[in-house]
C-alpha cells in the first residue's frame, strides 16, 4: 500500500528541479501522444539491457523518441508500458544529437530540441511563444510550490482539493502558465498557494447595468444580499458588480472606465465584502456561506486562452441552465446520483462612447456569471465532494490523497480488491449519465477531469457534480429540450456541434482525459491492474448498451468496444501552430480495453 501521509513539500532548493521535472514529463507525453506514436517513432524495451543514459537494476522500461526531422534521439525510464501513453517516468531524460555522446537533458535543453524538431516538420519560424509559455509554466509551478510550503493549511476536503493541482493538466505542454501575472501575482492569486481574498466592487448606475437572469431575483440582488453590511456603500442609486482583483486593476486604466468615473456612471469602491477561495479555474471564486460561485472575467491568458466570459458565452450560460431545468427530471429518474450545476444569471457593465464594438469588449471584461453552489448534502465529514483533477494524476502529492481516499473507503479490503471496487463506483457515475445525455437528449457535456466534482460517501464514490456550462454543447438534431432559434446566431452556432464532433468531445473528455489519467493514476504502473480497470470500464459500456442503448449508441459505442482508438485531443500542435484552442484537432490514441499490449521489439 502507498504511503498515505499528508503532503509533504520538497525542501526550498529542490522546488525549481521539480518544476523542470515536471515541464519534461508534459512535453514528452504531449510529443510521444500527438506525433512520435502516430508515427510509430516510439520504441520501448526492458531497462535492464540498456547500455547507456539511464542504467540501474531498477525495473521499468526504456522509452525511446526518434526526431526524424533534426536527427536525434531521445530516452528515458518509464515504470511501464501504457496503452494510453500515460507513462509514469522515473528517471532523467537523455538526448542524442547527430549520433554524438549522449547527455542529459535539463527542461529547456528538451523544450528547445522538441521544438526545433516541430519547427522542421512544419516548416515555421522558430515558435517562441511557446517557448515563452513553457518557460512561464516552469516559472508559475515553481512560484507555487514556494507559495504553498509557506501558506496557511488547506480549508476542509472540498477547497484542498480546488487549490490541490499543483501540476496540472498531464498533456498539456504549458499546463501552469499564465501571461498577464507577475510573480507577485502568482503568489497572490494562485490557488495552489492555498490564498483567499474578498473581490473588488464597482458601483454602477443600473441604466449601465446589463443583466440577465432566469430566476425571479436579478443577479446584483443576489450579489447585494451576499455582500451583507457591506452593500450599505451602494445606495439605491447604484448596482454592485464585483470584479478579480487583478482584473480591478486591468478595467481602471480602461479609457471607458477612466470617463465614467469621471462622470460618476461609475464608482471604484475596491476590496469589498466576504473572502472568496480561487478555484482550479483562477477565475471561479467560491465562499462556502454563498449559495453561488461567481464565475469572473480574467484577462489573463491561462495555458491555451484568454480567460474572458464572452458575451455569446453569458446568452448561452442561461439557455443550458433552461434546458437542464427542461431534462431535470428525465435525469434525476435514471441518475439520482448527478447534478450538473446552474448557471442561471449573469451582470455586467455596458458603456457607451467608442462604438459598439468597444461595448462589447468591456461588457466581456467586466462580465460575472453566477453558479450554483454546492449542495447542502456535501459536507467535510462523511460526504465529501473534491474535484476529480485533484484526485488523479501520477505525481506523488495527487496519488496520495488518492490512496487515502481509496484506503477510507475499504479499509478492511486488500489493495487491489479496493482500487477495482472503487474505480467502478466511479466509472458508473461517469459515464452513463454523460452518454445518456448526449445520444438521448443531444446534451454534450465535456466531463474531463476540472469539470467533473466526485462526492465521496466515508470515500467510496456516491454523486457526481459535473460543472462549466461555458463547455456544454447541442446536437440540434437531437436537442429538442428547447428552440434554438431563441438564441442570437453567434450563441447559436458556439453552442451547437455536429454529431460527429460532439461525439469526439465527448469521447475525448470521458475515455481520454477523464478515465485515462483515472486508470493511471489507481493502477500505479501495474500492467494486470490497468487491464483490469480498463475492463471495468468495458463493463460499464456494455451494461449502458443494454440498459440506454440506441441505433446512435450502438454505432458509437460498439466499435469502441471492438477496440476502436479513442480520439485524443493535440494540446502541443494547437499551440505550437498558435491556434484557438477551439481548433484543436484529435489524435488516434490506443484503445485498452481487455488488454495492454506486450512490449514490442527493440528495432
Amino acid at each position: 500500500m502507498l504511503n498515505t501521509h499528508a503532503e509533504t513539500l520538497p525542501r526550498r532548493e529542490e522546488w525549481s528541479g521539480m518544476a523542470g521535472r515536471r515541464a519534461q514529463e508534459v512535453l514528452l507525453s504531449c510529443y510521444c501522444r500527438e506525433l512520435a506514436s502516430p508515427e510509430g517513432a516510439v520504441r520501448l524495451r526492458p531497462r535492464s539491457v540498456l547500455s547507456y543514459g539511464p542504467r540501474g537494476d531498477a525495473g521499468g522500461h526504456l522509452l525511446e523518441l526518434d526526431l526524424r526531422h533534426t536527427r536525434a534521439r531521445v530516452v528515458v525510464a518509464v515504470e511501464a508500458p501504457s496503452a494510453t501513453g500515460n507513462y509514469v517516468y522515473c528517471s532523467p531524460v537523455w538526448y542524442q544529437l547527430h549520433n554524438r555522446g549522449w547527455e542529459v537533458a535539463d527542461w529547456r535543453s528538451l523544450s528547445h530540441l522538441l521544438l526545433r524538431e516541430l519547427e522542421e516538420r512544419f516548416g515555421t519560424e522558430p515558435q517562441k511563444e511557446l517557448a515563452h509559455q513553457v518557460a512561464d509554466s516552469v516559472a508559475v509551478m515553481t512560484s507555487i510550490l514556494a507559495g504553498r510550503a509557506e501558506s496557511r493549511d488547506a480549508a476542509g476536503p472540498y477547497v484542498e482539493s480546488e487549490q490541490g493541482l499543483v501540476f496540472g493538466h498531464s498533456f498539456h505542454p504549458a499546463p501552469k502558465s499564465r501571461l498577464g501575472f507577475s510573480a507577485e501575482d502568482v503568489r497572490r492569486f494562485s490557488p495552489e498557494t492555498r490564498t483567499r481574498y474578498p473581490l473588488h466592487y464597482f458601483a454602477v448606475r443600473p441604466e449601465c447595468v446589463v443583466q440577465q437572469s432566469v430566476m425571479e431575483r436579478k443577479a446584483t440582488d443576489i450579489i447585494r444580499e451576499d455582500l451583507g453590511s457591506s452593500a450599505g456603500g451602494f445606495g439605491e442609486d447604484f448596482l454592485p458588480i464585483p470584479v478579480h482583483p487583478w482584473q480591478a486593476g486591468h478595467l481602471l486604466s480602461h479609457s471607458l472606465v477612466k470617463r465614467a468615473l469621471q462622470d460618476d456612471r461609475l464608482r471604484y469602491l475596491g476590496p469589498l465584502g466576504p473572502e472568496f477561495f480561487p478555484t482550479s479555474s483562477l477565475r471561479t471564486m467560491y465562499a462556502p456561506e454563498l449559495p453561488f460561485f461567481y464565475k469572473c472575467s480574467l484577462h489573463v491568458r491561462i495555458t491555451n486562452c484568454l480567460r474572458k466570459n464572452a458575451v455569446y458565452e453569458l446568452e448561452g450560460s442561461l439557455f443550458a441552465t433552461r434546458a437542464l431545468r427542461v431534462l431535470e427530471k428525465d435525469l434525476a429518474t435514471h441518475f439520482p446520483w448527478l447534478r450538473m450545476l446552474e448557471e442561471p444569471a449573469f451582470a455586467t457593465v455596458g458603456l457607451d462612447g467608442e462604438g459598439e464594438a468597444a461595448r462589447r469588449d468591456l461588457e466581456e471584461r467586466f462580465a460575472v456569471i453566477l453558479r450554483e453552489s454546492l449542495p447542502r448534502t456535501v459536507d467535510d465529514k462523511t460526504r465529501v465532494a473534491r474535484v476529480a483533477a485533484a484526485l488523479f494524476g501520477t505525481d506523488e502529492f495527487t496519488r496520495r490523497r488518492l490512496m487515502a481516499v481509496v484506503a477510507e473507503s475499504a479499509p478492511a479490503m486488500g489493495f487491489e480488491r479496493a482500487v477495482e471496487t472503487w474505480f467502478h463506483g466511479y466509472a458508473e457515475r461517469l459515464l452513463p449519465p454523460v452518454l445518456y445525455a448526449f445520444f438521448h437528449h443531444g446534451i454534450v457535456h465535456e466531463a474531463h477531469l476540472q469539470n467533473t466534482v466526485l462526492v465521496t460517501d466515508r470515500g467510496a464514490p456516491a454523486g457526481l457534480l459535473l460543472r462549466d456550462l461555458e463547455g456544454l454543447k447541442v446536437v440540434p438534431e437531437r436537442f429538442a429540450a428547447l428552440p434554438l432559434d431563441t438564441l442570437t446566431p453567434e450563441a447559436r452556432r458556439a453552442i451547437s456541434y455536429g454529431d460527429e464532433q460532439g461525439w469526439k468531445r465527448i469521447a475525448y473528455c470521458l475515455f481520454v482525459n477523464n478515465l485515462s489519467e483515472t486508470v493511471a493514476a489507481l493502477a500505479g504502473g501495474s500492467e494486470r491492474l490497468e487491464r483490469r480497470l480498463w475492463d471495468r470500464v468495458r463493463q460499464v459500456l456494455t451494461g449502458y448498451e443494454r440498459r440506454f442503448g440506441t441505433e446512435d449508441s450502438a454505432r458509437r459505442i460498439g466499435p469502441l468496444l471492438a477496440g476502436a482508438p479513442f480520439p485524443g485531443k493535440a494540446n502541443l500542435t494547437v499551440r505550437f501552430l498558435k491556434k484557438a484552442d477551439r481548433e484543436a484537432g484529435y489524435v488516434l490514441v490506443p484503445n485498452p480495453f481487455g488488454r495492454v499490449p506486450e512490449v514490442p521489439s527493440w528495432n
